[in-house]
C-alpha cells in the first residue's frame, strides 16, 4: 500500500486545524453577540460609553458579519481538504 508523503499529511493536518479554527470562531462570533453573555461581559468589563456602543445592533451585526466571513473561510478550507482527500496521495 502506498503511503502519502509526509508533506501531504502535514498539509492535510494543517488544513483540518485551520478548518476547525475558522469554523469554531465563526460560529462563536455569529451567535454570541445576540446572547445575554455578550451583554454581561460588555457591561462588566467595558466603560459605559464603550459598552453602550458594543451593545448596539450595529456593532453586534459587525461582529456577526466577521463570524459569517470565518464560516465562509471554513467552507473553503473544507473544500480544499476534501479535494486533497479525493485526489489521493499521488496528486492525480
Amino acid at each position: 500500500m502506498n503511503e502519502p508523503p509526509k508533506d501531504h499529511v502535514i498539509a492535510r493536518i494543517r488544513t483540518a486545524l485551520v478548518l476547525y479554527l475558522f469554523g469554531a470562531l465563526g460560529l462563536f462570533l455569529l451567535a454570541v453577540p445576540w446572547t445575554s453573555v455578550w451583554d454581561d461581559v460588555t457591561a462588566a468589563l467595558l466603560p459605559q460609553a464603550i459598552g453602550d456602543w458594543v451593545g448596539s445592533g450595529w456593532a453586534r451585526g459587525a461582529v456577526s458579519g466577521l463570524g459569517a466571513l470565518d464560516l465562509v473561510a471554513a467552507v473553503r478550507e473544507a473544500r480544499s481538504l476534501w479535494r486533497g482527500l479525493r485526489s489521493g496521495s499521488d496528486g492525480s
